[in-house]
């Protein structure tokens, strides 16, 4: 998810991107995800990308299982998972298929860049960059330099990044850097509570975003970045720090390892309604109380008033505002056009049951 984001937001700046994957299975649904998020994203306020057409974005994007499609790249922006064995792999496969002038950015979240640039022919030209999700969203990056990185590699990360409207926050080289380092032990900690039976996975949530004013909950959040991703990270921090208060949870191993559990956010609700003939009028409340069950499921919330702002009330994220416009498409057999993607076309439940009522495919 997170390369599928950093590409976006790359080619949303203007640049042209080569997506490379092992699989092209993978590959074709990465571009469709982005030509779906390129259009979502209209919904929000300075998101990258936003006053970018999808047509002229996705031309820029050119899918490839081939590391020999990088042998004209200035920079490489890894985002392979957190996995030591694979890190290494790839890096080295660069080495040999890359330029020598090619920078390497490395978009990880626990592994020191010392490390990885060791396993380069070039440690000199290997930065950390750490972007997070949604990152075409994110207007903040992470940007780590390792031992040997060069002033100049910084110099030409940075202006890549300026293009892309992000702000770089330096740290220093160090497992978890400060972002994954703090978040988490906040996941973590958060998940013992719902073990231990303290509170529900909603109530945290609700804690964080309504108590503590976070744009998202801390368990909602873990659930974009994936709880496999999770798992790896808290592993690798306690690996890296031998300190108990990284020690995994239990149930997140027993969540990942047992019940394959992976990333709830990729799991947008497929709930469908049986539409009505073409001759029978629009059941306007029914559309109110099928967008209600879904808001207050998915968001985690005891109620909702069908006249309540939902993302004033109840803070809910950029992210949910994508889901509820896929959902709305998907329940209800219609195309939210581009004119529509306006938030106050869904601020409400009322809201969003008049803009379906309108649609012909609605009737």
């Amino acid at each position: 998810m997170i390369g599928r984001g950093v590409c976006h937001a790359v080619a949303a700046s203007g640049v042209d991107v080569v997506l490379v994957d092992v699989d092209a299975r993978t590959l074709t649904d990465a571009v469709d995800e982005i030509r779906v998020n390129a259009r979502m994203y209209r919904l929000l306020d300075g998101g990258a990308g936003t006053t970018t057409g999808s047509r002229e974005l996705l031309q820029r994007i050119h899918p490839s299982v081939d590391y020999e499609s990088l042998a004209d790249a200035d920079i490489v922006i890894e985002n392979v998972p957190e996995n030591w064995d694979i890190k290494q792999s790839v890096y080295q496969e660069l080495s040999r298929t890359c330029p020598t002038a090619t920078v390497f950015a490395a978009n990880t979240s626990t592994i020191p860049i010392t490390r990885i640039a060791a396993t380069t022919d070039r440690p000199d030209q290997v930065v950390g960059l750490h972007f997070m999700n949604p990152v075409p969203l994110k207007p903040t990056v992470e940007l780590i330099r390792g031992r040997d990185t060069s002033d100049s590699t910084v110099a030409r990360v940075m202006e890549l990044l300026d293009r892309m409207g992000k702000e770089a926050v330096g740290v220093r080289d160090s497992p978890g850097f400060v972002t994954n380092r703090v978040l988490m032990l906040a996941v973590n900690e958060a998940t013992s509570l719902v073990e231990e039976g303290v509170a529900e996975p909603a109530a945290i949530d609700r804690l964080f975003t309504g108590g503590l004013g976070h744009r998202m909950g801390i368990l909602a959040t873990a659930d974009l970045i994936g709880i496999d991703t999770v798992l790896n990270s808290i592993e690798m921090l306690y690996e890296a720090f031998g300190d108990s208060k990284y020690r995994p949870c239990p149930l997140l191993r027993k969540m990942v390892e047992e019940a394959g559990w992976v990333a709830r956010a990729e799991l947008v609700s497929s709930r469908t309604i049986r539409r009505p003939g073409a001759d029978m009028p629009v059941d306007v409340s029914g559309i109110r109380d099928r967008v209600r069950v879904f808001v207050v499921d998915a968001a985690g919330l005891d109620g909702l008033a069908d006249d309540e702002r939902m993302f004033l009330r109840y803070h809910l994220s950029s992210l949910f505002a994508v889901q509820l416009v896929l959902f709305v498409e998907r329940a209800f057999g219609i195309i939210v056009e581009d004119d529509d993607l306006d938030m106050e076309n869904f601020a409400t439940v009322n809201a969003i049951a008049a803009l379906v009522a309108r649609k012909p495919s609605a009737r």
